[in-house]
């Protein structure tokens, strides 16, 4: 009767919100780099300005849908020349490369126009909240074994985070550091509990061993959740620091299999959440959900005293929806089994009904 009482005060809280959005919220970024790029350019001239927001977009597209070779892309020919409509905001930048100062471009792109862009373009959505994952990757350096980013201005790790950056992989080489000898054992049991005691949701692990004339890498990925098999592979490359930035082309290409959403037209998916308990709640799930790119709306349907059924808009179909959000963690599945009793029958007939989902956030 209290959760009754709360839904009949706030109901009119929550459709008020939702009217003021235009019948339900659109989906917003939820993290900021995600439409941000920084480019090289020569000069301040407008046409310099214009050809680097065309490079500049076609790094959030590709960030954003998980393809590489999006420059190759025909269909997009129109839209990179228009890249500057796009542009929120931009400023110029420098610093020193090889002993020479370098300007560069760096753009803020407008969410909704990336994604009604990407949408029109018919390219995969993934969402920016992606996995957070930790890497540890030996090499022999000057004879002896040691992770890459344990030694101050390491190039290798520079190489890492930069393609990490520009892939939107949120990757980084935590301060404790295992052994270097345990990374033989690629995904093993040890690495995985040290992965996970560190709040990691994913595992990068490999080895890389330079000759005079190649260089070879020996890689593991996998998600801590067990979702998808561990992705093992090996690289060969001129550098190390190209070995590198491939292999983390490698991971963002296996995660956009993962979790990206591929469809050519919208649909509506209904969904059953409970375990809000207040207005606050019922806030913080609508902003998460409006921050996932692969939902271009959420209208509120209906609340009672079971929780509430949104009306979500999307290219996923509603196994793929549920799968995405479960793997967040912030909405899980509960199986709801209800009893029900008959007169006519002389036992209880057991009856399933769609699984709701439960907000844990």
């Amino acid at each position: 009767m209290k959760k009754t009482a709360w839904i009949r005060r706030h109901l009119w809280v929550a459709g008020l919100l939702i009217g003021c959005l235009g019948s339900g919220v659109r989906a917003t970024e939820t993290v900021d780099w995600m439409y941000e790029a920084r480019v090289p350019v020569e000069d301040q001239s407008v046409e310099a300005r214009q050809d680097a927001a065309g490079e500049g977009l076609i790094t959030v597209l590709s960030r954003i849908s998980g393809r590489q070779n999006l420059a190759e892309d025909a269909d997009l020919t129109a839209e990179l020349g228009d890249a500057q409509n796009l542009v929120s905001r931009f400023s110029y930048e420098s610093d020193w490369q090889d002993g020479v100062r370098q300007s560069y471009l760096r753009f803020r792109f407008e969410p909704r126009a990336v994604q009604s862009l990407v949408r029109s373009a018919q390219l995969p959505i993934w969402s920016s909240r992606r996995p957070h994952i930790v890497s540890w990757i030996a090499r022999t350096l000057e004879g002896e074994e040691v992770i890459i980013g344990s030694t101050p201005e390491d190039s290798a790790q520079a190489a890492i985070d930069d393609q990490a950056w520009l892939r939107g992989l949120p990757l980084t080489v935590p301060a404790e550091l295992p052994p270097a000898h345990l990374l033989d054992d690629g995904l093993s049991e040890s690495l995985l509990m040290h992965a996970e005691s560190l709040s990691a949701d994913a595992l990068l692990v490999g080895s890389i061993i330079e000759t005079a004339d190649v260089v070879r890498g020996h890689f593991e990925f996998g998600e801590l959740s067990g979702q998808g098999a561990p992705e093992v592979f090996s690289l060969r490359g001129d550098s190390v620091e190209a070995l590198l930035r491939a292999a983390v082309d490698r991971v963002s290409g296996e995660l956009a299999v993962r979790y990206a959403v591929v469809g050519d037209e919208s649909g509506l998916v209904r969904l059953h959440v409970a375990g809000i308990n207040d207005i606050q709640g019922y806030a913080k799930m609508m902003r998460y959900l409006a921050s996932l790119e692969y939902l271009s709306r959420v209208s509120l349907i209906m609340a009672d005293a079971t929780g509430i059924e949104l009306a979500l808009e999307t290219p996923a179909g509603e196994s793929r929806v549920r799968e995405l959000l479960q793997a967040d963690g912030l909405l899980v599945t509960e199986e709801e089994i209800e009893l029900k009793e008959d007169a006519e029958l002389e036992e209880a007939e057991l009856l399933t009904f769609e699984p709701r989902m439960i907000w844990r956030g």
